[in-house]
């Protein structure tokens, strides 16, 4: 009676995936590029409340401005597929583009197959004649 009372917990099968949250339940990656976005989002917020001003579509605009200039680091933040995060993602992508690639010009003597295959047709009739001898 006392097993049917027990709970599992289920662990994951890479223990690199598991986050450990350090506030607000987010990683310190993700608090770090809030603040980042907050820094960066809360002076073109007041910025651009002074050019549009304090009516409803103002302040709208300046909460888009906000978002604007926010939006890309939290995304760095938050965004990871495959284990790989985004910055890791662009900075591969740079090498991959960057790194420059032989191009190799292989040519195909075709009389080397033509012998190639005169000898696989020759001990072909060799084996069945029997023997190859």
């Amino acid at each position: 009676m006392a097993s049917e009372n027990r709970k599992y917990v289920k662990m994951p099968i890479d223990l690199d995936e598991v986050k450990v949250p350090y506030a607000f339940n987010k990683t310190k990656r993700e608090v770090f590029c809030f603040a980042i976005g907050i820094a960066c989002g809360l002076p073109m917020f007041y910025f651009s409340i002074k050019i549009f001003g304090v009516s409803s579509i103002g302040i709208t605009m300046s909460v888009v401005t906000f978002f604007l200039f926010a939006a890309p680091a939290i995304f760095i933040g938050t965004y990871r597929k495959n284990g790989i995060f985004l910055e890791q993602k662009i900075r591969r992508w740079f090498e991959f583009r960057k790194k420059t690639r032989k191009k190799l010009y292989v040519s195909r003597n075709v009389s080397e197959y033509v012998f190639l295959q005169k000898e696989r047709s020759l001990l072909k009739r060799k084996l069945r004649q029997g023997g190859g001898e």
